[in-house]
């Protein structure tokens, strides 16, 4: 993988596993941020985070099982609660003071996030819940594609601001793309396009163009979602893409993607085309990864005006990289405004 000038694990919200994958009285192992994990679900049906080994003799969780509160650990009993503090030795006296790191979590858009912090400190921010899960006129978020690419997770958000590789790499499905807005405000990132689209052949019988706002939002480094919006005459179609990136190791990252649409009036047609849009999705994915996969990081870039707010998002991406950094220190350097707005004209 090219070398990249900042750590492969910025302090940030990610996604460690679907709700569903973690039901009552289950573990699950996980391998992020190059070390092992154990993800339990309580009796009680709480979700917990800890690091894989037990205090004890450094036998691994993952081959526990969950009992009540607690996970227990397969070679001497000794049982760890949420907090990685061990509860409970089943042919001891007195419990010994002994733990685990406890990693902070949040159950949130029917996923297990966890907050990586360069320090080992708490979440400095709290993951937000999206409207359209659960929404009645918006279909369920059906699970789309995972990639594990060797490539650091900043390509990913950074692929986003890129206007110019559109329509040259994604050329079957983007006619053009142009940015309209952006705007950088603590860890949100917000980049407002127009996109001019080749696809839904059937629609551009009736309209000379199929076209619409395409709106990234980021939040932190391991999330982005996507709203799209394909307008011909009085039609539209809404759709939202949602990616989940988060560190591996050194070298790998992973995406796992999610989409929903805005329901029409008939649900076979709605599934239909959350399809298609999940098919395009993974196509535009399959021929970013090689670029990825390939390309030398640049610092300094040598850019021009139809790029795309490349160096507006890295100096957002700042604040997650420096321990203890914010959005005003990230922009700070280099007295670029922390709040940014680029216009075409």
């Amino acid at each position: 993988m090219p070398s990249f000038p900042f750590t492969p694990y910025p302090s940030s919200w990610f996604r460690l596993a679907a709700s569903r994958e973690l039901q009552p009285a289950t573990l699950k192992t996980v391998h992020y941020f190059g070390q092992e994990l154990v993800l339990f679900r309580t009796e009680a049906g709480k979700v917990h985070i800890l690091d894989a080994h037990c205090p004890h003799l450094g036998t691994h969780l993952g081959l526990g099982r969950v009992r009540g509160e607690a996970v227990e650990c397969p070679f001497h009993h000794w049982q760890l609660d949420g907090q990685g503090q061990c509860v409970a030795v089943p042919y001891a006296r007195k419990v010994p003071r002994a733990g685990i790191r406890s990693w902070p979590v949040r159950e949130v858009n029917g996923q297990i996030m966890l907050y990586f912090d360069q320090t080992g400190g708490e979440a400095s921010w709290d993951f937000p819940a999206f409207p359209e899960f659960g929404a009645p006129d918006w279909s369920p978020f059906y699970r789309a594609h995972h990639w594990r690419i060797k490539t650091h997770i900043q390509e990913f958000g950074e692929n986003g601001m890129d206007v110019a590789h559109s329509p040259v790499l994604h050329g079957q499905q983007t006619l053009s793309s142009r940015t309209e807005h952006v705007r950088a405000e603590g860890q949100h990132f917000q980049h407002l396009m127009w996109h001019t689209y080749r696809v839904f052949k059937p629609i551009r019988l009736f309209s000379p163009e199929v076209a619409g706002p395409l709106e990234v939002n980021l939040f932190g480094m391991g999330c982005a979602l996507n709203h799209c919006t394909i307008q011909v005459n009085n039609f539209k179609l809404d759709y939202a893409y949602l990616f989940f990136f988060t560190p591996i190791d050194e070298e790998w990252s992973e995406i796992n993607s999610l989409l929903a649409m805005k329901k029409l009036g008939n649900p076979l047609l709605t599934y239909l085309l959350v399809k298609k849009a999940i098919a395009e999705g993974r196509q535009t994915i399959d021929q970013d990864i090689p670029i990825w996969e390939t390309k030398r990081y640049r610092e300094r870039p040598k850019l021009c005006d139809g790029d795309g707010p490349i160096m507006q998002f890295r100096r957002w991406a700042r604040q997650f990289y420096e321990p203890g950094g914010t959005a005003e220190e990230a922009a700070a350097g280099d007295g670029a405004p922390v709040l940014a707005f680029a216009d075409p004209g």
